[in-house]
């Protein structure tokens, strides 16, 4: 008996063995161009076809792991997830070696903004990830920006919010939406002066194509002046491709190629990168649209699966 039971504690030894070895082995996504980036993919990209739910954020998860992600940005945009539930999704994901970074859908002015981000912070700090805590700027009454009464509460708000962040061991990040990047010298506030007038815990979750969509879509150049200028505040990279002002379902390109935005968030310190898509007609079809995207990025020469 002592032997059969020595025989089987080596059987579970050496499958233990086995499936490390084998975890060590597995599928990744890495760039050499870019060494240090952390590529993953928002599950935005679903949100039209797959409810938010504890089931189908485990099952990105292990999609991301078969495809060689390192993490996720896992969006629930009324902040729908209990703090229960999210601690069942960051244990989860952390068994299979994923970061999460959590993220809602508020804008800064929105009527309900603090209510969903107290939650939304609760939620964010179960995870291990990223650690940002991310909300949106939406353009305010003016047609291309903020009024000088809507950008003080801008500011507050955000000020505010990060300093709440903070608390929780997080950082605040904001998205440009369809503000215009600069106000100088009109008769708003841009997206450039909100950077400029908040405290340097604010920072920018920068997505690429949102410069070429909106009521005031940017050339190659004013983007890229745009990224280097605020290339110190930007937290992670939407990576998004946008074509005659409207988002693709593919990744593709975009007016201001992909490496020259990727060398330069990446001399600035940026680590995170996550696809985003339009979201598509069914959950198949996206994830059909995931594997384009990836095969684009791979024959791009910007990554590469190891």
């Amino acid at each position: 008996m002592k032997i059969m039971y020595i025989k089987n504690v080596l059987i579970v030894l050496f499958m233990v063995a086995f499936i490390s070895g084998c975890k060590q082995n597995e599928r990744e996504i890495i760039s050499n161009s870019y060494p240090g980036l952390k590529w993953g993919f928002t599950t935005q990209n679903f949100i039209a076809t797959t409810p938010v739910s504890v089931e189908n954020a485990k099952k990105f998860i292990a999609y991301a792991r078969e495809q060689g992600f390192s993490w996720i940005e896992l969006r629930d945009p009324d902040a729908s997830l209990t703090v229960d539930q999210c601690k069942e999704i960051a244990s989860f994901a952390a068994s299979n070696n994923i970061k999460i970074n959590y993220s809602a859908q508020r804008g800064l002015l929105e009527n309900d903004f603090w209510d969903i981000f107290y939650k939304a912070v609760g939620n964010s700090a179960v995870f291990e990830g990223p650690g940002y805590c991310r909300v949106l700027a939406l353009i305010g009454q003016g047609e291309f920006g903020w009024t000088e009464e809507e950008f003080t509460r801008l500011v507050e708000t955000a000020n505010k919010a990060s300093a709440i962040a903070r608390e929780k061991g997080l950082q605040l990040t904001v998205e440009n939406a369809d503000t215009d990047i600069d106000g100088s010298g009109k008769s708003y506030y841009g997206f450039l002066q909100f950077i400029e007038q908040t405290n340097q815990e604010v920072t920018l979750q920068l997505d690429v194509a949102n410069l070429f969509t909106g009521p005031l879509p940017v050339n190659a150049w004013q983007a890229e002046s745009f990224i280097r200028k605020c290339s110190s505040r930007i937290s992670y990279l939407h990576l998004k491709s946008a074509r005659d002002g409207e988002p693709l379902t593919v990744l593709d390109g975009n007016p201001l190629d992909f490496k020259t935005i990727l060398s330069i968030i990446h001399e600035a310190g940026v680590r995170y990168i996550a696809i985003e898509l339009l979201t598509d007609t069914s959950e198949e079809k996206v994830f059909e649209n995931m594997s384009s995207s990836i095969d684009y990025l791979e024959k791009e020469g910007i990554i590469f699966i190891k």
